[in-house]
């Protein structure tokens, strides 16, 4: 968590736009915590922090405090078919690596 919210403050002192932030979070911050999913089984609690911090850097922060929130996070973390931006939930990107792990170790 303390790597992600490095890259997050670093980022929030540049300028950049909704696109620019949605390419970062979807590419880089939930790139970052795939190896860690994939070998730990985190609490929710943990993923529900790591999903706040992304909203937080995905709306923005003006003079300290946040911009207003057009849409909740589990409405705009959804899949591209379903007509938004296609961020993955961590709770199911979680679930689907403990399924996996799963599985491996049946065979």
């Amino acid at each position: 968590m303390e790597r992600i919210r490095n890259k997050i403050a670093r980022w929030h002192n540049s300028i950049l736009s909704q696109g620019g932030k949605l390419v970062l979070l979807k590419h880089v911050l939930c790139s970052l915590s795939m190896y860690t999913f994939a070998t730990w089984n985190l609490p929710k609690m943990v993923t529900r922090q790591m999903e706040r911090d992304f909203s937080s850097f995905f709306w923005g922060h003006y003079e300290g405090h946040g911009k207003r929130v057009w849409a909740s996070w589990p409405t705009i973390a959804r899949q591209y078919k379903e007509g938004v931006l296609g961020i993955r939930r961590l709770h199911e990107v979680v679930g689907a690596f403990s399924i996996k792990l799963w599985w491996k170790l049946r065979l």
